[in-house]
């Protein structure tokens, strides 16, 4: 078998043996001999060593080295290539940025433009459930307002047993904003496996409720799985519609309902005491809020679109003149108990 058959054999896996764009990162990403080991996984220890004429300490720090640089993951049959493309972009670029071959960023963020975009949009659409919800940012939430642990962003992180924060993998190959990639929020299993890996930081709670007030104080929206269950709620991703590898395709077709649902709460602006500021507009990354023209007022006023509001509340949390206000509009049994996700 040649090592070019290896690569190919390795991105058809995903169904993406004929893109040299898929071709052009697995390349950049590992060596020939490599991508003939990570062919052949997964395997026993002593039985590569045999196939590749390798000691077995040789063969363990291999996996080690591929499992830092997020080219294999764990699985019921034994450490193996990521048997998709979103999950090998998952855990490479949310590995330690030294790990990465030079140019590797620019091949992923090419491949994304060209043709992964339109492809992720696409699929998105076809699901028959929502995969993420919103969860309105901590400080927007109204006083006597009753959250739920599964939409409250600290009693997810007080439940886990271990945390993690780490680069967002989407934020580091797009790179359409400012914002810091390093606020991936990672808890239990997945906090240990980033955090095995080198590719997390091993956090405290009162650390991981500052980082994820920072957060929500840069304009990040915060999201969670889309179900009920405590014990799978092991990460908050705190994403723009402008990096966001699942939102920006959806929102450039006008079609961000189909995976992502909303919080239980809307944004409410109250015409009379808002100043006029427009930071709410610059903040909200669903286009819900807009400046009109007010009968008796020289000044602009911001007017939030109930229908495309998704509570996220980032626009509350910098209003000051505190104009704007989240209202509680959806019942508990908006948020279902159990769902089926995409995340890796």
């Amino acid at each position: 078998m040649t090592t070019h058959e290896s690569y190919r054999l390795l991105a058809k896996r995903s169904g993406n043996e004929n893109s040299d764009l898929v071709l052009n990162i697995l390349t950049k990403a590992f060596t020939p001999e490599e991508a003939d080991i990570l062919l052949a996984l997964p395997a026993e220890n002593d039985a590569l060593a045999a196939k590749f004429n390798m000691d077995e300490d040789s063969v363990k720090d291999k996996i080690n080295d591929f499992m830092r640089r997020g080219l294999v993951v764990p699985s019921r049959k034994g450490t193996r290539f990521p048997n998709s493309l979103a999950y090998l972009h998952e855990v490479m670029m949310s590995s330690d940025p030294e790990t990465f071959a030079p140019g590797l960023i620019d091949l992923w963020n090419e491949f994304y433009v060209k043709q992964w975009r339109q492809e992720i949009g696409e699929a998105l659409t076809q699901m028959d459930t929502q995969m993420l919800r919103v969860i309105p940012a901590y400080k927007s939430v109204p006083e006597g307002a009753e959250l739920m642990p599964w939409e409250d962003m600290r009693a997810i992180v007080e439940a886990s047993k271990s945390r993690s924060v780490r680069n967002c993998a989407c934020r580091t190959i797009v790179r359409a904003c400012d914002s810091s990639a390093h606020n991936c929020m990672q808890f239990n299993k997945r906090a240990d496996f980033a955090i095995s890996r080198g590719g997390g930081k091993d956090i405290s709670v009162e650390e991981m409720y500052n980082n994820c007030l920072t957060a929500e104080d840069d304009g990040l929206i915060p999201m969670v799985g889309n179900i009920s269950l405590m014990k799978s709620m092991d990460y908050i991703c705190y994403c723009c519609s402008c990096c966001c590898t699942g939102l920006d395709p959806l929102k450039r077709i006008d079609s961000i309902a189909s995976s992502f649902a909303k919080s239980r709460f809307i944004a409410s602006n109250d015409e009379e005491t808002c100043s006029g500021c427009q930071v709410c507009v610059d903040r909200c990354h669903f286009d819900a809020i807009e400046m009109e023209k007010v009968p008796g007022s020289k000044k602009l006023k911001a007017k939030s679109d109930k229908e495309k509001c998704y509570g996220c509340g980032l626009c509350v949390i910098k209003c000051e003149s505190e104009s704007i206000t989240m209202e509680l509009v959806r019942p508990l049994d908006h948020i279902p108990r159990e769902n089926v996700t995409v995340m890796a």
